[in-house]
């Protein structure tokens, strides 16, 4: 059974939820994190083990966590006409790292440790209020409901040639707007592999939207192609994609992600997005998508790596030109233009936002610099309700600039926030 996340269904819930924590700074039992919270704005500041790590997550927004597996992680499965027994034992297919394991072993322990009994509580529609659980966690780590676009560009389309990197994350549905209000930043130093920082969904710990210490990023996108050739040991998405960002430094290409995701089995179809930054490297160095679904019997393996150099030969056809002349940028939303060439139907959501920020890229470019202001007005025009959050990087300068969708809103629309990487740390 796939698990895909579709939506609107009625939330059966009898039980209290904890309140989540208002405006302030707490500190972990350990002194190893810290939360900051100023009105819409999470940010968690992790170090330590991954058990250390998972511990303090669960321990700093543990209430948070039970909000969102009960009002959204709960809800989802039975929209898409499951049981929670249905979810459960998906699990089984999943091959789970153990140094993420034992993460979520900690997130679990962490909220037992700093909720009370009655807190700790959840309800999966049409079974009896119980305690969180591992497997819940777990199923979190598994949904898939993203639509998103993202692009990137450099060299002669910028004036200082540094890559300008953006993306909008899209959950195609939420009732409640739950995804909204239960955002966070969250960095991540174990002390033996790269930091990074995500742009993430309390109780998450994959990789959504992150860049790391050596100015990698990586970005997560659907698609609609499930046609993997294993029958388990699949590596849940965003635990591949934080694999990578953990280990991806200065040294690497995207040829070599590319490599490093063949080895992985997958479920369901993605357009995985990676960018370096610019300096010393050429443009197939510099950026790539990732499509990948675990199919091992396709000709290039479960991955294929679409670069750059790509672009002017991509399919079009007479109603549908999706090639671009320059190779100093890429574009990516929710279909495959290598892996497999077929042009999806006129009027999909996904070819719609590729060609808007094609349209809308080519015209930043033209002046020879596309700047911040027009890169958050190529993501307005393909945003969406559920736009949940909004990232452009400047790799090459370790900036991020992070818009956090309020409830009723879109993110491209909300507050911008300013980052210096290394201050999130």
């Amino acid at each position: 059974m796939i698990l895909l996340i579709s939506t609107t269904a009625i939330l059966d819930c009898s039980i209290d939820l904890p309140e989540g924590k208002g405006d302030g700074t707490y500190l972990s039992p350990d002194a190893k994190a810290t939360l900051i919270v100023n009105g819409d704005e999470r940010i968690l500041k992790l170090s330590g083990s991954n058990y250390e790590m998972g511990y303090n997550y669960g321990y700093l927004l543990g209430a948070e966590i039970i909000n969102v597996i009960q009002d959204y992680i709960f809800w989802i499965i039975k929209y898409e006409g499951h049981d929670y027994s249905d979810a459960v034992s998906v699990l089984k297919d999943f091959t789970w790292d153990k140094a993420y394991l034992d993460e979520m072993q900690g997130m679990l322990d962490g909220i037992k440790d700093a909720l009370p009994e009655e807190d700790r509580m959840v309800k999966p529609k049409g079974e009896k209020a119980r305690l969180i659980a591992l497997d819940d966690i777990k199923i979190a780590h598994v949904l898939a409901d993203m639509e998103c676009s993202s692009f990137a560009i450099w060299d002669e389309g910028r004036s200082d040639s540094s890559v300008l990197l953006a993306r909008n994350m899209d959950y195609i549905h939420d009732q409640k707007d739950v995804v909204k209000k239960y955002q966070v930043i969250i960095s991540f130093d174990d002390g033996l592999n790269k930091r990074w920082v995500s742009t993430s969904i309390c109780g998450y710990a994959g990789c959504l939207t992150g860049i790391n210490e050596d100015g990698v990023c990586a970005m997560m996108h659907s698609t609609n192609e499930f046609p993997t050739s294993d029958a388990g040991g699949f590596v849940p998405r965003g635990f591949a994609l934080r694999r990578i960002i953990e280990t991806a430094g200065a040294s690497n290409t995207p040829a070599e992600v590319e490599a490093m995701f063949d080895s992985m089995p997958a479920l369901i179809g993605n357009n995985f997005f990676i960018c370096f930054p610019s300096q010393g490297r050429t443009n197939d160095e510099i950026a790539g998508v990732i499509e990948y679904d675990g199919d091992a019997t396709h000709p290039d393996g479960r991955a294929t790596l679409r670069s750059p150099s790509d672009n002017p030969g991509l399919p079009k056809n007479s109603s549908c030109d999706q090639t671009l002349e320059f190779t100093s940028g890429i574009i990516n939303t929710n279909h495959y233009l290598k892996r497999s060439t077929g042009i999806p139907e006129s009027g999909t959501s996904s070819v719609d936002r590729y060609l808007s920020v094609k349209k809308d890229l080519i015209q930043a470019k033209s002046d020879g610099n596309a700047d911040m202001d027009e890169a958050l007005k190529i993501l307005r025009n393909v945003q969406t309700g559920g736009t949940i959050h909004s990232v452009i990087l400047e790799p090459d300068n370790m900036k991020l600039h992070i818009f956090l969708a309020e409830p009723y809103m879109s993110a491209p629309d909300c507050q911008r926030r300013d980052y210096d990487f290394e201050e999130l740390f």
